[in-house]
């Protein structure tokens, strides 16, 4: 079964799915089909139990991971300084020293902060795994 949800708030906001990750390979074609009926600045979530996958789509990029390699997933972020900050939604993988991002922008931004807090308990309860919140303070 496949349970896929459209994250509301996501237009407009400087978050990303990682320039590398283009195509569809590997997502469900329901979710496919969903994703292709949508505003372009939507994201959706998904999670399929029988590719034991989950990952995050808009347009033409996604992000797939495998479930069993997944450890956890964390909101993190650096408030600027005299770097410019980040924000990122990240997952952290079994084997894997760094983690994988999913949605990234290379800029704070308050908004996507609040956005991603605000969506956090539907992307526990899409992909059945917690997700921490982690704030680095500031880029020194």
């Amino acid at each position: 079964m496949t349970h896929a949800e459209t994250l509301s708030g996501f237009n407009g906001l400087p978050l990303e799915i990682p320039a590398a990750m283009g195509g569809h390979s590997g997502v469900p074609t329901s979710v496919i089909e969903a994703t292709v009926a949508l505003d372009p600045g939507n994201l959706v979530c998904w999670s399929d139990d029988r590719s034991s996958t989950f990952g995050i789509a808009r347009s033409n990029k996604v992000m797939v991971l495998e479930r069993r390699n997944v450890t956890g997933l964390s909101i993190d972020f650096m408030r600027p300084a005299k770097g410019r900050g980040w924000v990122a939604l990240e997952a952290k993988l079994k084997d894997q020293a760094a983690p994988t991002t999913l949605l990234q922008s290379l800029v704070y931004s308050e908004d996507a902060v609040t956005w991603l807090l605000s969506v956090r308990e539907q992307l526990c309860s899409v992909f059945g795994v917690a997700v921490e919140v982690r704030d680095h303070g500031s880029d020194y």
